[in-house]
Order: structure tokens, then sequence, then C-alpha cells
């Protein structure tokens, strides 16, 4: 039986290790002071991933999400939704077994004891099967991800370059649409996209129109329907980049200023995070990998690898800072002392 994952990570821990020192790294959160820690202990949440059923009315808004979509996308969400749904069959499975088994002993008291430690054991595996099954999701992605983060920081692209071809194995079909997943998923995958989109959508269930779709809104939880949604949508978001050829440039840093990094780590430059009510536009992706590198992903800069000056180093910074949701985190002290008036105001 494989271990419950309670201390769920929303930026994996491997990522954040490049800023780390002996595991620990800077950290600070609005209103405090930095403080080193180990990375085991920031951007997570205990049971953030844990899965929960759906009601009928939450399934029916997520088909009108996608209604528009071909027969094989919708096919597709409908397959990722039981996927991800399957403890709860096995577990009415489980009660059903356990009720028939309580008729045919007479009551659970009659049960055998072998018979009862089996159906004890079935009910904790499908309990870690419900906290597990996103996390070791995540898991596989960023294990594959070690690879390409290994050769940006050594400034090679040539994993993204070098292979286009149309992807025939869904996210891993070749490694320009693996590595555009991966980052899409880094996006989507946090605390600071989900509660920001769930405050910002909340609004739209009181808006009149919604009574139009004849989906009782008190039976529409938000947190539900989230990680479905933000699948959807971080799929199509990876194919649009793929068949673009969305340019990747990697960003030197030499200067004395580290780039730092957040529980936001990827970022679209063209968002207004101090204004979440401002629509974007457009996308670019800004990612640091470490304290000497970070990327750009949909941009219009013709070099694949640029050098950037201590002004431009710190322009980056401050984004990352702006769009920070609760931390931000660094290599050095130093580092994270420059932005701390920003973050706490």
């Amino acid at each position: 039986m494989s271990e419950k994952k309670r201390k769920q990570h929303y930026v994996f821990q491997a990522y954040l290790l490049a800023w780390a020192k002996n595991e620990k790294i800077w950290c600070v959160r609005k209103n405090g002071k930095p403080f080193n820690t180990n990375t085991i202990n920031v951007a997570q949440e205990r049971d953030f991933y844990r899965v929960t059923p759906l009601n009928n009315d939450e399934r029916r808004f997520l088909k009108l999400i996608y209604a528009d979509r071909s027969a094989e996308v919708q096919k597709a969400l409908e397959d990722h939704i039981d996927s991800y749904l399957q403890p709860f069959e096995a577990e009415q499975k489980l009660k059903t077994y356990k009720y028939m088994t309580e008729i045919l002993f007479g009551g659970y008291d009659g049960i055998p004891n072998e018979i009862k430690r089996e159906i004890a054991n079935n009910e904790k595996k499908i309990d870690i099967w419900k906290n597990n099954i996103v996390e070791d999701s995540h898991s596989e992605i960023e294990g594959e991800s070690i690879k390409w983060l290994n050769l940006l920081k050594k400034q090679d692209v040539s994993f993204y370059y070098s292979n286009n071809e149309q992807p025939n194995n869904g996210a891993f079909g070749n490694e320009r649409y693996s590595f555009l997943f991966f980052l899409c998923s880094q996006y989507f995958r946090t605390k600071a996209i989900k509660e920001r989109w769930i405050a910002k959508f909340g609004i739209c269930l009181n808006h009149p129109q919604w009574k139009t779709l004849n989906i009782p809104k008190e039976n529409i939880k938000l947190e539900n329907v989230q990680p479905h949604l933000f699948w959807y949508i971080q799929t199509a978001l990876t194919f649009s980049l793929w068949k673009k050829n969305a340019h990747l440039t990697v960003l030197v840093n030499k200067t004395s200023l580290p780039f730092i990094t957040s529980d936001q780590s990827v970022i679209n430059l063209k968002a207004d995070y101090q204004n979440m009510e401002i629509e974007p536009t457009d996308l670019i992706f800004y990612y640091p990998i470490s304290p000497e590198i970070a990327i750009t992903v949909n941009d219009e800069i013709p070099e694949t690898i640029v050098e950037l000056d201590l002004s431009e180093v710190d322009r980056y910074n401050r984004v990352i800072v702006n769009s920070s949701y609760e931390n931000i985190f660094a290599i050095n002290p130093e580092s994270i002392e420059r932005y701390i008036s920003k973050t706490n105001k």
C-alpha cells in the first residue's frame, strides 16, 4: 500500500532546490521578514490535491464549458474526469459489497474478522487513492521535466527546437509539446491561480444570465469543478502554443542580483496581477528556473539566448513579486530584502 501524501506542494520541491543551500531556501511572506527554511515547508498545503466527487449539476456545468468543442475533445475531457473520479466509483462498490456482506452474515458483528480486515484495508486504500491520484500525476510530469530544466540551466535549448512533429502520445508525443504541457501545468496548479479564479468566477454565479443556464448556483462548488476545468484549459493552451511554434528564450543573469521566484513561479508577463479585473489579451510566459537562468515562452525576441543587465533582472524580479500570492523565494536574504517593502504593502 502506498503512503498517503498529506503535505502536497503546488510548487514542486526539485524546482525550489535551485534556490536552496543544503535544501534550505530564503522566504518572505506578506507582512513578514525573511527566514531560512527547508524546501519541504514552503509552497505546500495539507491535502491540497485531494479529489472530491462531482454532483450532476457540476458535471453539467463542465459540459457547458466545452460544449462547442469537437466530439473527440469532449470525450477526452469526459475520460479525464472519469479517471480522476475512479476512487469514488471504487468506494461505492465497496459500500455495496459491505452492505451485502452484512446481510449475508446477519449484521456487521457477524462478519468474520478476516473479511472485516479486508474491507478496512480497501477503505484505507481508497482514502489514499483520493489523496494521491492528482499528486502522483504532477509527480510524473515533474519527473519528466527535470531533464529539460537541467538542459536550460546549461543554456541548451536543443530539446525544444529539434523536434516539433505532431504529438501522437498525449502530452508526451514530443519534447516541445511535453515541455509546454509541463509549463502550462505549473502555471495552473498553484494555490494562487486556484483561489484567484474562485474569487473572480464566484461573482459570475450571481449574474442574472446565470439563471438562464438552469443550474442552481448553490449546487456548484467551484473547488470541485476547478481541477477539471483547469486541466481542459492547460491542455488547450499547450496545443495552441505548440501549434504556433511559440518561441522560447533563455534569459542569462550574470549580474550581482540573482533571479527570485515565488509561489506562482510561472507568470504571464501580459497580466496585471495587482488588478485582476483587467483581462489579459496576450500571453508571454516567464519562468525563472534558477538564480542565474530564466526563460520566456511565446515572446517576440529574435534570439534564443539573451544576457540581461542589472536593470532587466530587477524588472523581472519585481514582476515576480507583483504576481506572488503569499511567498517569494530567494537564494540569499540580500536579494529578497530588496523587495520586502513592495511585498509588505
